[in-house]
């Protein structure tokens, strides 16, 4: 038992808590089987569970869970894998399996406990969950499987929402112009000309893999994958152009527009604008 605590000195205490992970302030975290718990029989120093930072994307943690021994009744989860994880920003966060290559099953909880648990997503074998986290805070998530082990993938995706009227910094001193925002990377960037016409000037996109539509499957939506700052006219290396690019002419009013994607049970695109005098 990792830590060297005495899991049956805590089960009563465990269970009287909701949840399945249960935090013992601040440095430790123990789980039990309840009949409710995400796994049963272990604890764990927190700072000893593996730390993932607050790293978002389509692959942020990858390993085999064949020599873990962690399981729990809720889902019938083993072979459980449990990783530290903080939020970049208060959000909506969508942590997904996809890519693995087995059965999955996901379980998650906060600090200040709860669990919830997801088997198969719309009937597909990878494990989905979605949770409302604030900057900073702290999860535990386990990865295992329906006794199954292999491959996993975890995923994590946020929602950072946008005003549509939302500035994006603009040095059109520089040369070439600089396009700088804050609230994370986005899928795309695009110039166009300040008029009723809208011209594009030049564009480019995130060329990561898209990501699995979580309410239609089978489909998918652009990646979040360009980061600021970004120069007109060059195209950083995880993007590619979407347009030829233009020549900004002088004395002439231009608007440039960034698209995030989001990846939740209800995607949706934020949109920030900024208009300028070359």
């Amino acid at each position: 038992m990792i830590g060297g605590r005495d899991t049956a000195r805590f089960a009563a205490l465990a269970m009287l808590l909701p949840g399945c992970l249960w935090f013992e302030s601040p440095q430790y975290v123990a789980d039990f089987d309840t009949g409710s718990s995400c796994g049963a029989g272990e604890s764990w120093q927190l700072d000893e569970i593996e730390d993932l930072g607050s790293s978002v994307g389509a692959a942020v943690a990858t390993g085999n869970n064949s020599s873990a021994d962690m399981a729990g009744s809720r889902c019938g989860l083993t072979h459980g894998v449990p990783l530290r994880w903080s939020a970049p920003a208060t959000d909506i966060y969508r942590f997904t399996t996809e890519g693995s290559n087995f059965d999955t099953v996901l379980a998650l909880t906060q600090l200040d406990g709860g669990c919830e648990c997801n088997d198969d997503a719309d009937d597909v074998i990878y494990s989905e969950l979605e949770a409302s986290v604030d900057a900073d805070g702290t999860v535990v998530v386990i990865v295992g499987g329906l006794w199954e082990y292999g491959n996993y993938v975890l995923g994590i995706h946020g929602c950072t929402t946008w005003s549509d009227t939302a500035d994006v910094a603009v040095n059109a001193a520089e040369d070439p112009v600089e396009f700088s925002w804050s609230g994370g990377s986005v899928s795309n960037l695009v110039v166009t000309t300040d008029d009723d016409v809208g011209t594009v000037v030049w564009s480019i996109q995130c060329n990561e893999e898209p990501i699995s539509d979580p309410s239609a499957p089978g489909e998918y939506n652009p990646a979040n994958c360009i980061e600021s700052p970004v120069d007109y006219g060059q195209v950083p290396d995880n993007a590619e152009p979407f347009s030829a690019t233009g020549v900004l002419q002088d004395n002439t009013a231009y608007r440039v527009t960034i698209t995030r994607y989001c990846h939740t049970s209800t995607p949706s695109s934020h949109s920030a604008y900024s208009s300028f005098l070359q």
